[in-house]
């Protein structure tokens, strides 16, 4: 695709973010939900990120944003968290996560949510008994990532809510989208969740809460650290209120990440609109912590770990981002190398050695997929085990410009041409 075309998925989600942007706040008449606990936001990496979270999803609770972002994932990860929601009345919010990789491009996962109190006595009641409050959900969650960026996730969950002598229950279905663009750090997605039937108390239903949202993500290199800056549009129906969220992670240090965000929501259970955190990650474990000063409500405290184990058995050909260049740099780059090609290579070399054909062919992929980095390691092994094919050379240089490495570019564009 040429630099100049605009790449089909961000035409869409800026339609999207007009057409949620140019509806009011308040429109239309407001409606009664049933399991609103839904909303109440999962992980506190996301939390710290005030729910600007639908284009990252790439984390154990990234299944309750937006299943298609389990994708990204390399490695199974185990996922557990922990808020007081409102202290004053004991209610606690807990969800736990499962998600595994297999294949070179599935993803499976299962989570779990539970709010709940601790058991009130009804002494005015001359049997003594007692009862108990409870709002939960179980969902199990797949994601399909395509190599070209594009994944598919959907999830299915079970509800069921208890208030003392009186029970309800429905099911529901979550159905997202999820894009990393192959030209710049950018990650796009969408997600409709809670499509389902009314959720019933004896006779009455109510609407489960459903909710679109569609956001973006951009990763940036300033001081040659990773900032994140994400942003999200949330249209919640039956209530018809749109609003936005901006969150951002900055990686101070290597194992530190800091974070902070802002929303213009204030529901039932969340009417905060900053927010901040913090996450510690040893590459295996990872604390995470989000804090939000309530404006009605005592301030909220997430806390969460995570574990992760095993890798994706089968390598994803997927397209990875490449590093960060001035553009300006890569345009000159870009023109000395259309030179190089005719005056260095005026034919194609095709010297590959038949006895490295797998290996070549296997780098030969990663090299049409994007994998740069893998498509390298596989040839520079190639060259170890069979020195002067041109072939290899070349493909190496084109490989080495891709990533933004124009020395060594030259240089294997050179050593091409020096053994034809």
């Amino acid at each position: 695709m040429s630099s100049r075309k605009i790449e089909p998925l961000v035409i869409l989600t800026v339609i999207l973010f007009l057409c949620l942007g140019i509806s009011p706040v308040w429109a239309g008449d407001v409606g009664i939900v049933g399991a609103d606990f839904l909303r109440v936001k999962a992980g506190p990496r996301a939390t710290a990120m005030a729910g600007a979270y639908t284009a990252v999803s790439d984390d154990g609770f990234g299944m309750y944003w937006n299943p298609a972002g389990m994708s990204r994932l390399e490695r199974g990860v185990f996922s557990v968290s922990h808020e007081q929601l409102f202290p004053d009345l004991d209610i606690d919010n807990e969800y736990l996560s499962l998600a595994y990789p297999f294949g070179a491009s599935h993803t499976v996962g299962v989570g779990g949510r539970l709010l709940h109190t601790t058991d009130y006595y009804r002494s005015e009641w001359e049997d003594g008994s007692d009862f108990t409050n409870y709002s939960g959900s179980f969902s199990l969650n797949y994601a399909y990532g395509s190599r070209y960026g594009l994944s598919l996730g959907a999830g299915a969950k079970y509800i069921r809510e208890q208030l003392a002598d009186y029970d309800a229950s429905s099911y529901a279905l979550d159905l997202g989208l999820h894009y990393s663009s192959p030209r710049t750090p950018l990650r796009l997605g969408a997600v409709v969740q809670n499509l389902g039937p009314d959720i019933k108390f004896i006779e009455e239903g109510d609407p489960l809460p459903r909710t679109v949202r569609a956001g973006w993500a951009y990763d940036f290199q300033p001081f040659e650290r990773r900032l994140t800056l994400a942003n999200d549009l949330i249209y919640y129906q039956p209530e018809n209120i749109t609003y936005f969220a901006l969150g951002a992670e900055y990686n101070l240090v290597n194992f530190l990440d800091l974070r902070a965000g802002y929303s213009t929501s204030r529901d039932y259970s969340d009417d905060g609109q900053f927010y901040t955190g913090l996450g510690v990650n040893d590459g295996q474990f990872a604390f995470d912590y989000s804090y939000s000063d309530r404006t009605n409500l005592e301030a909220s405290h997430v806390f969460s770990m995570s574990f992760e184990f095993g890798h994706r058995p089968e390598e994803r050909l997927i397209r990875e981002r490449p590093e960060i260049v001035d553009p300006e740099e890569r345009r000159r780059f870009r023109e000395g190398l259309e030179r190089d090609l005719k005056e260095l290579i005026p034919e194609r070399s095709e010297e590959i050695d038949e006895e490295n054909a797998e290996l070549n062919s296997r780098a030969e992929q990663h090299l049409e997929a994007g994998n740069y980095e893998q498509a390298i390691e596989l040839w520079e092994q190639s060259l170890r085990d069979a020195p002067g094919q041109s072939g290899v050379y070349r493909q190496l240089g084109q490989a080495y410009y891709q990533i933004g490495n124009y020395e060594k570019a030259r240089e294997y564009l050179q050593n091409a041409r020096d053994n034809q």
